[in-house]
């Protein structure tokens, strides 16, 4: 079975997308933060924005979708890192 370029960007978009929410609700029962650093968040936020600018540049909903997801997640792990 030959697994097309479409196919295999979103499930790594999918992959990627939500390997962080683990954490995020993981911090959230446990209401604590102490083993995220700010720089760690920040530079995946900035990642994240970037690959969202590329997204809209080339008109690809695939790194869009996946760049507004993860940007989601990351913001609520800064979030909880704020809050606990």
């Amino acid at each position: 079975m030959k697994l097309s370029n479409e196919i295999l960007g979103g499930l790594a978009a999918i992959v990627t997308s939500l390997a962080f929410l683990e954490i995020t609700i993981k911090l959230y029962k446990e209401k604590t933060s102490s083993s995220l650093t700010h720089l760690t968040l920040l530079m995946n936020i900035l990642g994240q924005i970037l690959w969202l600018i590329y997204g809209f540049r080339i008109k690809n909903p695939i790194i869009i979708g996946s760049g507004i997801v993860s940007l989601i997640i990351y913001l609520l792990l800064m979030l909880t890192k704020y809050i606990f």
